[in-house]
This record gives structure tokens, sequence and C-alpha cells, in this order.
């Protein structure tokens, strides 16, 4: 399955189970190994451990191998990396603070072109 393909089944399970404020970008120009990243906000640290855990499952089935997992919850920020896609999911004070989509916001965003 290709990158974006992935980052769809992704954007859609953060949707379900309720992430907030998705976001994807195609950042396959400006890094090495990544093609996608997304960003997604949870309620609390409970909720951003769901997440990452329910993101963690599905990019496994989908044939992806978690490279790297940073952070936790109760710092406000979980980073998953897949080598392909990563994945940043926070609460909302973190993301407010420091508000990736600024610096990514020049890069193509995907949920856009294939709303997820």
């Amino acid at each position: 399955m290709k990158s974006n393909e992935v980052a769809n089944l992704l954007m859609k399970r953060l949707d379900k189970r309720q992430g907030k404020d998705l976001l994807a970008y195609d950042i396959s120009s400006a890094s090495i190994g990544a093609d996608v990243m997304i960003i997604a906000t949870g309620r609390n640290s409970r909720h951003a451990n769901t997440l990452a855990d329910e993101i963690e499952e599905l990019a496994k089935d989908s044939g992806l191998t978690l490279a790297s997992r940073e952070g936790r919850a109760a710092g406000g920020w979980i980073l998953l990396d897949f080598g392909s896609i990563i994945v940043h999911i926070m609460d909302p004070q973190s993301r407010d603070y420091y508000a990736l989509e600024r610096l990514w916001k020049e890069y193509p965003s995907l949920d856009a072109v294939s709303a997820y």
C-alpha cells in the first residue's frame, strides 16, 4: 500500500476515534525518508494515548513498522515514526504552543485532496 493510502486509513481512524484538527501533509520533498506527516489533537492525555495505540495497531496491520515512539501524552505530545509516515498526536495546549501546521503550511495538504 502507498504512503498516501495508509495515511488516509490512519486519518479515518483518527476521525472515527474523535481526534480533532486532523491535518496531513505531503513532506516527501522535504524529507529523505518520510512521505506524509499527520497531526492530530486528543482531548486529554488518556485520549491521546488511546489514539496513539490505535494508530500503532492499524499501521502494523497495514504493513508499516514502528521505527520509534517518542514522548508521552502526559507531556502533551506523542510522535509515532513509521518511516514513510510520521504521526504527531498532541494535547490542545501543546498543539497551540508548537503550531506545527505553521511550520509545514508550504507543503501540500493531503486531507484537502483525498478527503479521507
